[in-house]
């Protein structure tokens, strides 16, 4: 897929919202998020898209537990000449603490973007857009070409062999098809 740059929120509904790969690389554990006075390790944070719609703001949540209570920071995707800005939208400031260094989620995710997928297979990272190629186009693999198995005489709860050849294992049925393909 070749990205295009996303000048505008994209016509698509957002399913699924992901930390950046290079924070996923890290381990959780090691990496913190603030919403307001609270923190927790990465690995209890919730990251979730808030409205499932293909128009108006593109807006995803940050929620943390802590003692039973829930922080929440929103943030918006704004989209502009000059790129995408992660704006704060609603609640408590939020911070990431990666290595010893405290940043703010809005300065975080502007290095760092995080994953946005859309119901068609769009992805979009930071402007960049990346849309799977239209299948109407794409030539269906012919049915003529498929070739049947008889599975008679194959017990399929027997798949591996031991020092003895089962004759009615799914091993032996596999190896006897794919000698048949090569001739």
């Amino acid at each position: 897929m070749v990205p295009q740059t996303a000048t505008a929120r994209p016509a698509l509904v957002p399913v699924a919202v992901e930390w950046s790969d290079e924070l996923l690389r890290r381990r959780e554990h090691l990496v913190t998020i603030d919403v307001g006075d609270a923190s927790t390790p990465l690995f209890g944070v919730d990251l979730r898209i808030i409205d499932y719609t293909e128009s108006g703001q593109l807006r995803f949540r940050v929620s943390i537990a802590v003692d039973g209570d829930v922080r929440s920071s929103d943030f918006e995707v704004r989209f502009g000449p000059n790129g995408v800005r992660y704006v704060l939208d609603g609640g408590p400031l939020a911070f990431i603490n990666v290595g010893g260094r405290r940043t703010a989620l809005v300065e975080w995710f502007r290095d760092n973007p995080p994953a946005v997928y859309f119901a068609n297979g769009a992805l979009l990272l930071g402007d960049e857009l990346f849309t799977p190629p239209r299948m109407d186009d794409r030539i269906p693999y012919s049915r003529e070409r498929i070739e049947a198995w008889n599975w008679a005489g194959t017990n399929i709860c027997e798949e591996s062999q031991k020092t003895q050849k089962r004759p009615d294992g799914i091993v032996t049925l596999t190896s006897r098809c794919r000698n048949d393909w090569a001739g």
